[in-house]
């Protein structure tokens, strides 16, 4: 079965590209497509646990697939104060905790005292360079670290859920106002 959280992330795309947003391709199509999807596991999701897909849900699942950068719950709270009026911090908070719960969003320490959130629903697995001088996040993909973790994972009979990589450093802007 496929893991729903990489639904569509491997297939050649034939959307048109209409943006490009912190390295990633970002098209309108396949946002509302990746947001219907997201919308469809989440209401199924709250269905499980007998809640409610409410008004204010929605519009919180909306801005996450809309943000295409990592952010904190006080930066979405208030993007959504700027757009659709008062959503308490306690329901911000409690919808992020079920976004993370039914894997359409990871919740990330990046050592800088706050949680950083990112939508992962229909994306391919990624990792990150943090700059320990300006909080820059970067993030990449690079084959060779997955073959060596799935290899490990394969010769000690491990089956792997999850990883995370975050390599801490100074980015090439910070690096060349310090000197070494």
């Amino acid at each position: 079965m496929e893991d729903p959280r990489r639904a569509g992330a491997s297939r050649k795309s034939s959307f048109r590209v209409v943006e490009d947003v912190d390295g990633t391709r970002v098209t309108r199509e396949k946002e509302r497509h990746d947001l219907a999807n997201a919308l469809d596991a989440f209401r199924e999701y709250l269905k499980r646990k007998d809640l409610k897909l409410t008004g204010q849900r929605t519009a919180i699942v909306r801005k996450v697939f809309s943000t295409h950068r990592h952010f904190t719950a006080e930066e979405l709270q208030d993007l959504l104060k700027a757009e659709k009026g008062r959503i308490s911090k306690a329901t911000v908070y409690r919808t992020l905790a079920l976004l993370t719960e039914c894997d359409l969003i990871v919740e990330h320490d990046f050592g800088q005292g706050t949680k950083y959130y990112e939508q992962i629903f229909g994306r391919v697995q990624h990792d990150h360079l943090i700059c320990v001088s300006c909080g820059k996040i970067d993030e990449f993909t690079f084959d060779p670290i997955r073959e060596v973790q799935d290899r490990i994972s394969r010769a000690k009979g491990f089956r792997p859920i999850s990883h995370a990589l975050h390599i801490f450093g100074l980015c090439e802007n910070c690096a060349t106002k310090r000197p070494t």
